[in-house]
């Protein structure tokens, strides 16, 4: 049984889902390679006013570049539950990039026009935890359910900080049903107070497979990224610290 449900925007929880949105690039590099959903689709959610964070490998395919600094790399985030009546097409660019083979985080951060955070809210960021292990809700946009509508799945679990040759230390391990395109979702842990809290960021799957497994096994598990991942990140992180300042988040309301 798929233990994920789609979010309607009537919904009673769609108020706190509704900072989080399917993200396309709207740029071509030549030599940009995936897997799964072609590079620049997944999934993407606010953490200030302006800035929605990601993955690296959404927005620039799961080989590792080097990037312009002065180049434009334009996205569009489309929020489904930001109103009951239509979805709020958002467009934006990559301003900070960690990057691929642990060097650096799996992360991207998109600057978006008319900063739909102070409508939405955002989400907060996880301080480092001793023991990351624990019940978390995964909400994202999938490839198997149309990328259109959000989908949810609710007490699903952190299972282990990684340490193997396929996931590298710094990773977590967890047992949502993660597919194609929810990369860049958000593990919320779901007894945080106020404004949702995001203990990690979505990843991808180790060893993929068509069907949506019955439980847990260390061969196919998700893959996911610590918040606290964005202190390897100083920039990245200083930009949403910067954004938030002085900003009331209506999430935590």
């Amino acid at each position: 049984m798929d233990p994920r449900a789609y979010v309607a925007a009537g919904a009673a929880e769609a108020r706190r889902l509704a900072p989080i949105g399917a993200i396309e690039s709207d740029f071509v590099l030549r030599a940009k390679r995936g897997f799964g959903v072609p590079p620049g689709a997944g999934t993407a959610f606010l953490v200030s006013p302006c800035y929605a964070l990601t993955n690296y490998h959404v927005v620039f395919g799961n080989h590792p570049l080097n990037l312009d600094p002065m180049a434009d790399y334009d996205v569009s985030v489309r929020f489904a539950l930001a109103a009951a009546d239509a979805p709020l097409r958002v467009a934006g660019r990559v301003r900070h990039a960690g990057g691929l083979g642990g060097a650096l985080p799996d992360l991207a951060l998109v600057r978006l026009d008319d900063c739909p955070g102070r409508r939405l809210g955002w989400y907060e960021l996880a301080a480092p935890r001793a023991d990351p292990r624990g019940p978390v809700d995964l909400a994202g946009y999938a490839r198997d359910r149309g990328m259109r509508q959000l989908s949810r799945q609710r007490a699903c679990r952190i299972v282990a900080a990684a340490g193997t040759a396929t996931a590298g230390a710094g990773w977590l391990l967890h047992d949502c049903a993660s597919r194609e395109g929810t990369s860049g979702a958000p593990l919320l842990d779901p007894a945080a107070p106020g404004a949702p809290l995001v203990v990690a960021i979505n990843a991808g799957e180790l060893a993929p497979v068509r069907d949506i497994l019955p439980g847990f096994t260390a061969a196919h598990a998700n893959i996911a990224i610590p918040s606290a991942a964005l202190g390897a990140l100083p920039a990245m992180l200083a930009a949403i610290r910067r954004d938030r300042a002085g900003q009331a988040n209506p999430l935590a309301r």
